[in-house]
């Protein structure tokens, strides 16, 4: 088995996971993602209507509202700038330390 380093052209590894609707308009969802790509973190996102399992899941852990955000630390939802904040605040100090 062979292994090859990353090159300099790689996708970034995503900082966080955001659970969003994709099939109907939700605001707090654009919000959410709009902020993370105006701070630049990385992030991957996935659809809460084709992950039924995921959705009652979620539900089931109390979470009722879209989007869906997981930090290495936290889960929440809905959008919150207090939140987001951190994360990308926590995010460039890791980027200033490994540069």
């Amino acid at each position: 088995m062979s292994s090859t380093a990353p090159s300099a052209e790689q996708e970034p590894t995503p900082v966080l996971i955001v659970w969003t609707k994709t099939q109907s308009v939700c605001v707090q969802c654009n919000a959410t993602k709009r902020k993370l790509d105006e701070a630049g973190i990385p992030y991957v996102t996935h659809s809460l209507e084709e992950n039924p399992a995921q959705t009652e899941a979620f539900k089931n852990q109390g979470f009722a509202s879209a989007p869906i955000v997981i930090s290495a630390t936290e889960t929440w939802s809905g959008f919150c700038p207090d939140l987001l904040n951190r994360e990308i605040k926590t995010w460039r100090e890791a980027q200033l330390v490994s540069a």
